[in-house]
């Protein structure tokens, strides 16, 4: 299994890092807001209730229906054009264009797809519309693909040719050789398309190629059945409403055979034609396309994914009355190819259910009309008026949960596995501007980076009041190897990404305005450390906690410190403050009167990470400081590196005459530990005494010492 499991992961993975299908996706995702406008007004429109339908052909009701018709209409009536649009400004969005181009592009995308249609007043304005899908997603994909390569190869020789222009006409000027390549491309493609179908549209002639396969087989109703939906539901695939494309072939075949039903169980005959319009609504539908319902039910019962679960809540009442815009869209089964089994093989498992059952008179042959809104069981009482459709329905319903069950919970590993590679490149990412000193900015992000920051710092929100974030600690011994106390470490195990960065939460909740509330849960929680410790040993240890910079700009931080220290009944000099280097040098004057303040309360201040560069030793002139840390960048290789020792030593040197504690770092072993205490350490960290331990674990160390 594992290496089944390895091999669609590489697909997802493929799936997922593609621009193209990223695009795809987000284009389409996009326009949720649309699709669920629309599927709120047909079922405004379609509520499948006697009276409520008796009412929309009342004067009142006319006007009621009337507005929502407008809503879907003109979603429905414009789809085409609205997908287009969404899925050119997502191009723009993937491969990062300037911002002109967010406008641009679209525009192009527009008029490639009116070319690719053929397009006037008086041919194909039906292909605007959802019937128009399939030529929206390909001209948007050919015609953005192309013209991202042109502007890639033609930018040296623009820069070359305009270096003399402003910089604003000169984008305009290189936009115009791209545009008119890529619309004449077009134009030229489609006069192909037109000589070679005899004046048709490329989509007008595939329906005419899918209209011609299905009648080869109409002799054969249960192959031709199944052909039929094993296209809708592949066209649903790739984005597109197989029901709306093949639309001629299900008015003209589907409701013709239901219709002689009707006649002949009207005129006292049986019904011939198991296979009609209503059939396939009753016993295939079942939520939409793909058997939906069974999908939202194996997700409500095996999915753990927050975001899964969430868009299977919205999406459950639409597809009670077989909409599955929603889900098909938003979990997504568009282009996902996790779902491409489940999603193609239940529909012709149910049909092949069904029609066998029927023709072993298990069930009737329908023969009455049914809106393919009615919801589920209702729709099968009715259709056969019969309690046998119903618990047929449910029979169908619950074989199709145990095969979409499994596919389920893999999905729910798929989105960990790729949740944790974007975090660990985001991780990277803020390693990278960590090394460089540079901050990590959330408007230098991508699209993709800033929603996973903004899914993370949901996260976040929630695991704050979870038990998701605790704190470690790590030992603090003197040189005399006596118990100093220990530095307390924020860490945060995520339940899909595991333990993430701690340096990245804080950046994460600067951005979203949660520092006071994650400091707030480290300085109650150390203080209940401290207390713990007080109550096992009598002895009161130190525990120091980590501020920032931007902790300081909070007037609220004196206040979360103070109720700590209270509930705890802790002393202020039980609990120092930590801030690095780099963060005392970026402070204001307002944050270093601040420090002074929490001083004169009775914290006492630690400078951390000292020695990694910069200029800070003016800091230590004014008295804010009362104990020194040594970055382990040099007290790694002090037995190596002599040029560490010399700095060390000054370091030191200059801390004994401004009366400094000193703490070592990183310290791992003994022969390193002996030559930091020859150059004066006064105490030392590292995982030669232990590494990050619970708080029970470091009550277990004091016994011992």
């Amino acid at each position: 299994m594992q290496p089944v499991q390895q091999y669609l992961f590489h697909i997802t993975d493929y799936f997922e890092e593609s621009l193209t299908f990223r695009a795809i996706r987000m284009g389409i995702i996009l326009i949720i807001p649309m699709i669920i406008i629309r599927a709120f007004a047909d079922l405004c429109l379609h509520l499948p209730l006697p009276a409520y339908q008796a009412f929309l052909h009342t004067p009142s009701g006319e006007l009621f229906a009337q507005s929502f018709s407008f809503l879907s209409y003109a979603v429905r009536n414009y789809f085409a054009v609205l997908l287009t649009i969404s899925l050119g400004w997502s191009f723009a969005r993937q491969w990062a264009l300037p911002f002109y181009q967010n406008i641009l592009l679209p525009l192009l995308t527009t008029c490639c797809f009116l070319i690719f249609i053929n397009a006037n007043p008086n041919v194909y304005t039906n292909y605007l519309s959802i019937y128009g899908v399939f030529s929206s997603l390909l001209a948007s994909v050919l015609a953005s693909r192309f013209y991202i390569f042109l502007l890639q190869h033609l930018a040296g020789f623009y820069r070359r040719a305009h270096n003399h222009l402003t910089p604003y006409l000169h984008n305009i000027i290189f936009s115009i050789f791209p545009l008119l390549l890529v619309l004449g491309a077009f134009i030229f493609l489609q006069e192909i398309i037109l000589a070679l179908t005899e004046g048709k549209c490329l989509q007008a002639q595939l329906s005419m190629y899918l209209t011609m396969l299905f009648m080869d087989f109409t002799s054969f109703p249960l192959l031709a059945d199944s052909i039929f939906n094993f296209l809708v539901h592949i066209l649903w695939f790739f984005g597109i409403n197989g029901h709306n494309v093949l639309f001629n072939i299900t008015d003209y075949y589907y409701n013709g055979f239901l219709q002689e039903n009707i006649r002949a169980a009207a005129l006292g005959y049986a019904p011939a034609y198991i296979i009609n319009r209503c059939f396939n609504n009753v016993y295939i539908l079942l939520g939409g396309s793909g058997s939906i319902l069974a999908l939202i039910l194996a997700i409500f019962y095996c999915s753990r994914d927050k975001t899964v679960r969430t868009i299977a809540k919205i999406g459950l009442l639409p597809a009670l009355f077989n909409i599955s815009e929603i889900i098909n869209f938003g979990i997504p089964l568009v282009c996902n190819p996790i779902f491409l089994f489940p999603f193609l093989f239940i529909p012709l498992l149910n049909l092949q259910l069904a029609y066998w059952a029927t023709s072993l008179h298990l069930l009737p042959i329908i023969a009455v009309e049914i809106d393919w809104t009615t919801p589920i069981f209702f729709s099968g009482f009715l259709a056969t008026n019969s309690w046998k459709g119903a618990m047929f329905q449910l029979l169908l319903l619950f074989i199709d949960f145990l095969i979409y069950a499994p596919f389920v919970r893999f999905y729910d590993k798929a989105r960990e596995h790729q949740f944790k590679k974007q975090v660990e490149q985001l991780t990277a990412l803020y390693r990278e501007k960590e090394s460089l000193l540079e901050p990590l900015r959330i408007t230098d992000l991508t699209d993709e980076e800033k929603n996973l920051c903004m899914q993370l710092l949901n996260d976040l929100a929630y695991d704050l009041t979870q038990k998701n974030l605790f704190l470690l600690y790590q030992p603090q011994f003197t040189v005399k190897n006596e118990l100093l106390g220990a530095e307390a470490l924020l860490r945060w195990n995520h339940p899909s990404a595991g333990f993430i960065y701690p340096p990245l939460i804080i950046a994460l909740a600067k951005t979203g305005h949660l520092l006071p509330a994650l400091e707030s849960f480290i300085f109650h929680t150390a203080c209940t450390g401290i207390a713990a410790l007080k109550a096992h040993t009598g002895k009161s240890y130190k525990i120091s906690v980590n501020i920032t910079g931007d902790s300081l700009k909070y007037a609220s931080l004196e206040d979360s410190l103070r109720q700590a220290l209270q509930q705890n009944h802790i002393a202020p000099s039980a609990l120092w403050l930590e801030i690095t280097e780099q963060d005392a040098l970026c402070s204001t004057q307002e944050a270093m009167q601040r420090l002074a303040q929490l001083k004169q309360n009775g914290h006492k201040l630690l400078i951390d990470d000292f020695g990694m560069g910069h200029t800070s030793v003016t800091y230590l002139k004014t008295d804010l400081f009362d104990v020194v840390k040594l970055d382990g960048s040099i007290t790694r290789n002090v037995l190596q590196n002599k040029n560490d020792q010399e700095i060390i030593s000054s370091l030191i040197s200059l801390s004994r005459i401004l009366h400094l504690q000193v703490i070592a770092e990183f310290v791992d072993n003994v022969p390193q530990r002996d030559k930091l205490a020859e150059l004066g350490c006064d105490a030392f960290q590292g995982y030669l005494y232990s590494r990050p331990i619970g708080l029970n674990e470091l009550l277990q160390l004091t016994d011992k010492k």
